[in-house]
């Protein structure tokens, strides 16, 4: 009898030390989405920077660039393409009309792999746009994450309409997470970003 309730309870203490390895909402570590969803919070600020002293008319169309590099402007990351497909979104939701430059005009079909209509080849890009406004920005890497700075200019003229600025810090979109659990361990990695 004494060793059945011996064996009962090291059987029962196994099992609290299995869910012990099993915590994953530690105060201290946030949550992959949570961490996504940020990038797009900051987004959403610099979209509303930029359009908040502008009266864009019904006949006014907006396209995004990529948001490139400072230090090299022929240059982007996926933090830069994240960032301007994100402040597409986020205009789009402000009522601004917005205009897809890389649109082919066709649907193209490739067995096996989907049916595509954007491309980078401008062999394949429409001749003609309406744009009136063209969103363009840089970025400028810190240790801590990086400096976005964000214009909207009239494309006739070239004119600087509105201006924006936002810092986002390394944790927001970052592409590995500060903690993961490995064989139910905690382990803390270095911050990178997309």
């Amino acid at each position: 009898m004494r060793y059945t309730t011996l064996l009962i309870v090291l059987v029962a203490l196994q099992g609290c030390n299995t869910s012990l390895h099993h915590v994953s909402n530690y105060p201290y570590v946030e949550a992959r989405e949570q961490q996504d969803a940020a990038l797009y919070v900051h987004v959403d600020s610099l979209s509303k920077q930029l359009t908040d002293d502008v009266d864009l008319i019904e006949t006014d169309s907006v396209a995004v660039s990529t948001v490139v590099d400072l230090d090299n402007l022929q240059s982007s990351d996926a933090f830069g393409r994240q960032v301007a497909e994100a402040m597409f979104a986020a205009l789009s939701r402000e009522g601004v009309n917005m205009v897809e430059p890389r649109l082919t005009g066709r649907l193209q079909m490739d067995p096996g792999f989907g049916e595509f209509s954007l491309s980078r080849d401008a062999e394949l890009l429409r001749t003609e746009m309406e744009i009136t406004y063209v969103v363009v920005g840089s970025f400028q890497r810190t240790t801590s994450g990086r400096h976005v700075n964000l214009r909207l200019v009239e494309l006739s003229s070239q004119a600087v309409v509105s201006a924006a600025y936002q810092f986002i810090p390394n944790m927001a979109g970052a592409t590995s997470p500060r903690v993961t659990s490995v064989n139910g361990s905690l382990q803390r990695h270095e911050q990178t970003v997309l």
